[in-house]
């Protein structure tokens, strides 16, 4: 029984819940730090709001996001409060080779195995196997790779290079081994 994964949009929906608290937690603590020496009626519902603001922000925001597909891209706060794009765990293999067999050869070294063993979960084909300093992970076959990773790759951002080199490929796979039938 293949593993259910988690979509692009519990991902996200996680993501944004977790930067509306970590706001809230830096808003009601900055108000403690101002003002320490008085606990008035005031400043627990002014915290109380903040709480119940935020929530229902979060709350919004989940309920929004089930109306849209949502290709999800990690962005995590950096230590000065900045955020920044998180490198996909593809543009960490070091080659992608596509073959017209029809195949395709993920290779990395062997330090990146739990991204390979990743990959291999998502798409439920393929073997692992290794050579030398390098993991390699292979899914040979016209259907394992129409119907595992042609939406796999589909889904996920290559390099400029090796998305054209993807598009060539996907091209000459679906024209030989569908004729007109649309993927």
């Amino acid at each position: 029984m293949r593993k259910r994964t988690v979509s692009d949009t519990d991902i996200l929906s996680r993501s944004v819940e977790r930067r509306f608290k970590h706001v809230m937690v830096r808003i009601l603590d900055e108000y403690d730090n101002r003002h320490q020496e008085s606990e008035s009626d005031i400043g627990r519902l002014f915290k109380i709001d903040v709480r119940n603001l935020l929530n229902d922000m979060i709350r919004c925001t989940n309920s929004e996001m089930r109306d849209y597909e949502v290709q999800y891209r990690p962005i995590k706060f950096n230590n000065d409060n900045t955020l920044s794009v998180t490198r996909t765990f593809l543009s960490s293999l070091e080659v992608i080779d596509f073959n017209d067999s029809p195949s395709v050869t993920f290779r990395a070294h062997h330090t990146k195995r739990n991204v390979i063993q990743s990959m291999r979960d998502e798409l439920g084909a393929g073997v692992i196997y290794r050579d030398g300093e390098d993991i390699i992970y292979s899914i040979v076959g016209a259907s394992a790779c129409i119907d595992f990773v042609l939406p796999f790759l589909d889904r996920y951002r290559l390099t400029n290079t090796k998305a054209e080199e993807f598009r060539a490929w996907r091209a000459r796979l679906v024209n030989n081994y569908l004729g007109d039938r649309d993927v």
